[in-house]
């Protein structure tokens, strides 16, 4: 009896390897050539290029709009080598291009001055004049932690069963695991004039990075002859668009904190920057210009403020007094700082923006006037004359807020 049943286990054994070896291509004559049908049908199921589409993208958006509404002037911004300054390998060698593509998805006043000094010099040497145009700000930093595998996590199980015979079996497993690890990226911003770093705008970010694995495994033997069977996956975060993320919120929070504007709120709930709100508030202590500032959020909040003046007048005076009791402000400082953290980012630049294309259409027409009140007391044809008002002299521009840079400039029509 038991050698029927060993015979039988034996042949069945055999045709499970057969089984086996036919539907995995054992033989040399299942083997078809490749043919241009093939070739077709391959490269037809390739994805074609698509967009890359980032979290940060609409933030970053945001921001230059946000900068816009806060009429903060022109930056040019020129990015120095972002170098690995860790012993990890695997990681980028340097991420100024990614910092580059973030700045340029900010637009409004942020410029990007490009830097490439080799093909500066080829030209000069070609003999071609070269205009360059020069940055206000460097921005500069590098990868300062790279752990993987920080911690790591795993869990198995496994069974195995014996036929009474002893001559067959049948087992069973399932494997799991995950580590984690991360990436911290370090940002400060130079400027260009002093070549002395900016105290107080500054990033030090970090994202973690996972990887899980995930295997189950079958084994069948009969008589000597086994077969078994594994399948698994794995899935980890790719560093190379961890890095982007990292570099476009690290981006985010530098031109943010250099241009004074409460750059979190270009983010989905995203939480207020306690540090920078104090240091904006501090600052408005001995600000000569807290008066501009308070009639230009006035402004963009759509109270009726005459920008060509620097005073309140009375009738702004109680706009400021309605508004203190709005925001439950004690003083002008609360009032400046409650108006600057709630600015309507698109109706505020929009507004600023009518009103420089208003200032625009006036400077125009009262150049046109003067021309032809000359004219006719001349009683000849018009004579060519310097411009009496142009959309970028001070009779027409409002002050308008800076950034760090401590300059209070004008607004004009170029920064539309």
């Amino acid at each position: 009896m038991n050698s029927q049943l060993s015979s039988g286990l034996r042949a069945a054994g055999m045709v499970a390897v057969v089984g086996i070896l036919s539907s995995t291509g054992g033989g040399c004559s299942t083997v078809k050539d490749v043919s241009v049908a093939d070739i077709n049908k391959a490269e037809s199921s390739v994805a074609g290029p698509g967009q890359r589409v980032t979290r940060y993208d609409t933030a970053l958006d945001a921001l230059g709009t946000m900068l816009q509404a806060y009429n903060t002037p022109v930056v040019r911004v020129q990015t120095l080598a972002i170098n690995n300054a860790t012993a990890g390998e695997g990681v980028p060698k340097d991420l100024a291009q990614i910092v580059s593509t973030a700045l340029g998805k900010i637009q409004g006043p942020i410029k990007l001055i490009p830097y490439d000094p080799t093909y500066v010099f080829t030209e000069k040497e070609l003999g071609n004049k070269v205009d360059r145009t020069l940055p206000d700000l460097l921005v500069k930093g590098a990868i300062t932690e790279f752990d993987k595998d920080m911690l790591e996590k795993k869990f198995e199980v496994e069974a195995d069963y014996a036929l009474p015979n002893g001559r067959s079996s049948i087992g069973a497993s399932h494997d799991r695991g995950s580590s984690g690890g991360q990436v911290a990226l370090d940002m400060q911003v130079v400027a260009y004039q002093s070549q002395q770093i900016i105290q107080g705008v500054q990033t030090s970010n970090k994202i973690c990075l996972m990887k899980g694995e995930n295997s189950t495994s079958l084994n069948l033997m009969i008589e000597g002859n086994g077969l078994g069977v594994k399948t698994g996956f794995a899935k980890k975060d790719g560093i190379h668009a961890a890095l982007r993320l990292l570099v476009e919120i690290s981006v985010l929070e530098l031109v943010g904190k250099y241009c004074d504007v409460p750059y979190w709120r270009c983010i989905e709930g995203a939480p207020a920057d306690p540090k920078v709100v104090d240091a904006y508030r501090r600052g408005l202590e001995d600000d000569p210009n807290a008066t501009a500032r308070l009639k230009l959020f006035a402004f963009c909040h759509g109270e009726k403020i005459d920008l060509q003046n620097t005073e309140l007048s009375d009738s702004e005076k109680d706009i400021v007094a309605r508004l203190k009791v709005k925001y439950t402000a004690a003083s002008d400082i609360d009032l400046i700082t409650q108006l600057w953290l709630n600015v309507p980012i698109k109706e505020g630049a929009q507004r600023l923006k009518d009103y420089r294309r208003a200032m625009v259409r006036a400077a125009a027409a009262q150049e046109k006037a003067v021309t032809a009140a000359a004219t006719a007391a001349a009683g000849t044809a018009p004579a060519v004359s310097a411009p009496v008002a142009t959309a970028t002299s001070a009779t027409v521009t409002p002050a308008t807020v800076a950034p760090k840079s401590k300059k209070f400039g004008k607004l004009s029509s170029d920064e539309f």
